[in-house]
């Protein structure tokens, strides 16, 4: 259960951490220096979203929304700037594949090193060997430091190694994107049989076919804030909406944008001639003798004499 949660993510200028800026603010008490070359971005904006048991929900929304930041709140991983998170049983999450996999051990070193510390009982390490070791088809590569698989070997073994446990509370950040249509049909078919296992599912992904086959409810995320929380299918329906009007914003400001550089480009073609107006007018009087003689003394006469024209 989430209650009016909001995550802001400190941004600071250059000067702002240097020893003398740190030192003005510890030496003053904290009156000075402060705030000093500090801001924030709000990342997530007063979201209350409460799941039951039983519950399968997905999130979906346009890049930037605050999907896996949503995640994250919801795993621990970041710590709400104000609001509550209350967890009830176990949490496992999915967010991203081959975290705490260390390159210079062989497969299985991994795979006991990462068991164990997904709280496995060394009694099931073995069993959780076979599973890997069916699901990845690595064979004697298991044996190897995981340096020197392909990237598409160490990709199947970092997806197999994120999903040995089996938690009440299953949080996943879309992991489809890689690996070959083969790869991508057996990773779906081990993800179904983890969701047959939680309580809860909370699935963040683009792929409109995933969300619908996985989850009876979506929530609708834009710039930080939950839009909508309620049936998938009425979900997508907002989600429509939405970037219907982003696109149409998106085709205004395009508008806006080559009406500006037309008057700009206006406005200094008018400042170029009236520049040369004000050039003009500022001879006052303009002496053609110069011309006169010149034409002169190319063989022909305009003028017969050197007056001045104004």
């Amino acid at each position: 259960e989430l209650e009016n949660v909001s995550l802001n993510f400190p941004v600071f200028e250059k000067n702002s951490t240097s020893l003398r800026m740190n030192l003005v603010h510890y030496g003053t008490g904290g009156v000075l220096g402060t705030n000093a070359g500090k801001y924030s971005v709000g990342a997530l904006q007063d979201i209350s979203l409460r799941l039951e048991k039983g519950d399968a929900v997905g999130l979906i929304g346009p890049n930037g929304a605050g999907k896996s930041t949503l995640l994250k709140v919801m795993s621990g991983i970041y710590v709400p700037t104000n609001g509550t998170v209350n967890r009830t049983g176990s949490v496992g999450s999915l967010l991203s594949i081959g975290t705490g996999m260390d390159m210079d051990l062989s497969g299985y070193e991994n795979i006991n090193q990462l068991a164990k510390l997904y709280g496995a009982h060394l009694s099931d390490i073995s069993e959780i060997c076979r599973d890997v070791e069916e699901f990845t088809e690595l064979g004697e590569y298991l044996s190897l430091p995981v340096r020197t698989y392909s990237s598409g070997m160490a990709t199947r073994l970092a997806f197999a190694l994120s999903t040995v446990s089996r938690p009440q509370i299953l949080l996943i950040d879309e992991a489809f994107g890689t690996g070959d249509a083969y790869f991508q049909e057996k990773a779906k078919q081990r993800l179904a049989r983890m969701v047959e296992h939680a309580s809860v599912l909370v699935f963040a992904s683009h792929s409109a076919s995933l969300i619908r086959r996985l989850c009876s409810k979506s929530a609708l995320l834009h710039k930080g804030q939950l839009l909508y929380f309620g049936e998938t299918e009425d979900a997508f329906d907002r989600y429509d909406e939405l970037q219907n009007q982003l696109e149409a914003d998106r085709a205004q400001r395009r508008t806006n944008t080559a009406q500006r550089d037309v008057n700009q480009s206006n406005g200094q073609e008018g400042d170029r001639r009236s520049r040369a107006d004000d050039s003009f007018e500022s001879e006052g009087q303009v002496d053609i003798t110069l011309f006169r003689n010149r034409i002169v003394n190319g063989g022909f006469s305009l003028w017969g004499r050197g007056d001045r024209f104004t």
